[in-house]
């Protein structure tokens, strides 16, 4: 019995230690998570190469939404007097043939090319996540036709299928932009195409069907 007893005495003391313990430690929920500043400090120093891309990236980006503003002079303005100089105060880049204004042009382009780039970006993956849904839900003939025709797509160069859509439909910046989403399409159609059979099988589209 004596022992019994201390052997209970001994338990309830361990039980108290570690519930003293438990106690006087900081849970990790309740630990101060580094700020946003912080953590981006810590990634670009541990990946220097990838924190240089960024800031080169996000610059460009600022550079082309900003370019009304930033570009010192018309793009498109001529200066036979002023052709063909070297970088200076006046123009930080030079010149062209031309005389107009390397930076104000590549300020412009920027913002022309960004913007082409997203537009093209966001029709050809809405293109092609809707081929794909409607060829993932119709299955059968339909479905194997559909990405035939995207494994057609995927495998022309892309700069030779831009040139045949410009020739044939000129030159325009939405022509291009066309094109470029025919080159998106084909990878966003074979993402949804590949989802959608899985979500075909869900018990709210076999309601929906009711």
């Amino acid at each position: 019995m004596r022992g019994a007893a201390r052997c209970g005495m001994a338990t309830a003391r361990t039980r108290d230690d570690a519930s003293v313990v438990q106690v006087g430690r900081t849970p990790e929920a309740f630990r101060a998570k580094p700020s946003l500043l912080v953590r981006t400090w810590r990634l670009a120093h541990r990946k220097p190469l990838g924190a240089i891309s960024a800031v080169l990236i996000l610059l460009l980006v600022l550079a082309a939404v900003l370019a009304p503003l930033i570009a010192p002079y018309d793009p498109n303005a001529t200066s036979p007097r002023e052709r063909l100089q070297a970088p200076s105060s006046k123009h930080w880049l030079g010149t062209d043939d031309l005389g107009r204004d390397v930076f104000s042009r590549i300020v412009m382009g920027a913002r022309t090319s960004l913007w082409a780039g997203v537009m093209a970006t966001i029709c050809g993956t809405l293109l092609g996540s809707l081929i794909g849904m409607l060829s993932g839900y119709m299955g059968g003939h339909a479905d194997m036709i559909v990405q035939r025709i995207m494994d057609s797509l995927q495998v022309l160069p892309l700069l030779v299928l831009l040139l045949v859509i410009v020739v044939a439909l000129g030159p325009s910046l939405w022509n291009v932009i066309w094109a470029l989403s025919l080159g998106i399409l084909p990878a966003a159609s074979r993402i949804v195409r590949g989802a959608t059979p899985s979500v075909k099988n869900e018990q709210f589209v076999e309601a929906a069907r009711v």
